[in-house]
């Protein structure tokens, strides 16, 4: 077999663009190097690494210095059950038996997360919940119907992993809840429908939402 050929390892639906991908029903997350995902501290192993859980069959690793800016004096401080936006640095391979690792820095970039200017990090507060892999690579296309919709009228802040996660925050829990219903609801909806229910979750909660600010995406 010629050395640029290119073999699916999945059974799914071949598409050409943006990107050769082979899309699968499968619901089980199988991580690639420089995949963006949202995962969860499940464990801190002495001083140095934490173990996550990304929702793969195995968890992997996330050096507590792995972030942006961080040195041993400034780093964060994690605890199980917290949530991190990260890169995947390293998967097992038939090759190489070894343990996935995660990164909360972003190459080419010099912003800290102590500012939170750096996109990967700790994702504090919010809410945190699955979606299908269909409604992930809708989410994570622009432009995102529902997510534009939502930004016109409410100001959030969202993390979206190619794992299937999703992580949603704002000033008031009111608007965190509608935007992640809007999510949840959208999936099998075109443009138009999608339009109609954003519109209809905003009258339903109107009572309960804060003056219209900016929407913030990651």
């Amino acid at each position: 077999m010629p050395a640029t050929s290119v073999v699916a390892t999945a059974a799914g639906r071949f598409r050409k663009t943006p990107q050769l991908r082979v899309e699968t029903s499968q619901r089980r997350y199988v991580p690639c190097v420089g995949d963006e995902v949202v995962a969860v501290i499940t464990e801190r192993l002495g001083g140095e690494l934490y173990r996550v859980d990304m929702g793969a069959a195995a968890g992997a690793l996330l050096p507590a210095l792995a972030f942006a800016g961080a040195t041993k004096r400034n780093r964060p401080h994690l605890h199980a059950g917290d949530v991190v936006y990260a890169r995947v640095v390293q998967v097992p391979t038939e090759r190489r038996q070894c343990d996935g690792e995660l990164s909360c820095t972003a190459p080419g970039s010099n912003k800290s997360w102590v500012t939170g200017e750096c996109p990967f990090g700790p994702l504090c507060g919010g809410t945190l919940f699955a979606v299908s892999p269909t409604l992930t690579r809708r989410l994570r296309q622009r432009p995102c119907a529902v997510l534009e919709e939502l930004g016109r009228q409410v100001a959030f802040e969202i993390a979206i992993g190619i794992n299937g996660r999703v992580w949603v925050d704002s000033d008031a829990a009111p608007v965190t809840i509608l935007v992640r219903n809007a999510i949840l609801a959208s999936e099998r909806m075109d443009r138009r429908q999608t339009a109609r229910l954003v519109r209809a979750l905003l009258k339903a909660t109107a009572p309960l939402l804060p003056t219209r600010t900016i929407q913030g995406v990651r």
